[in-house]
């Protein structure tokens, strides 16, 4: 099974994915905060990669995708993924998504914009929605990274595992 690391360039600057599959029908995992796409390898794992493509993308402040500034909303997460899905030409797809990545996958679905229409929400919680909660979840990510948390747990164990 080949994992492609791959970039696109949204408006509000790189989101970074990873690329399994390539199979017609698309499915893409949205993890949630301080986690990775590492459990799309593992659905990867459990479907026909000839049948589906399984796009992964590391959430802003996550991996190498662009950083969050402390102005960055809710709303600005959901236009990044709407560029995101839009560059890639993602519409009707399958879309997985964990805590705030659940709600991110549970909004777009629900847009009326037809990218994604079958999803599987995993502890998503709708108080994400509001910005008062997005805005602090920079400065939560500020902490782990500086305590150096996030790249001795996350994502040196991320690479290590798509770098095989």
């Amino acid at each position: 099974m080949k994992i492609e690391e791959k970039f696109v360039e949204t408006k509000f600057g790189k989101i970074n994915y990873l690329e399994i599959g390539e199979g017609k029908k698309t499915l893409v995992y949205i993890h949630g905060w301080v986690g990775n796409p590492i459990p799309a390898i593992k659905i990867a794992h459990r479907l026909n990669t000839k049948d589906y493509r399984v796009i992964a993308p590391y959430l802003p402040g996550h991996g190498d995708s662009f950083d969050l500034n402390p102005n960055f909303t809710f709303k600005n997460l959901l236009e990044t993924f709407e560029d995101f899905f839009n560059k890639l030409g993602l519409k009707n797809v399958v879309g997985i998504g964990h805590s705030v990545g659940g709600v991110t996958v549970y909004e777009l679905a629900n847009s009326g914009k037809k990218l994604i229409n079958k999803a599987v929400i995993i502890d998503g919680y709708n108080n994400f929605r509001h910005d008062g909660i997005i805005k602090l979840l920079p400065l939560v990510w500020a902490v782990i990274r500086e305590s150096g948390l996030w790249h001795s747990m996350i994502h040196t164990s991320c690479y290590r595992l798509i770098r095989k």
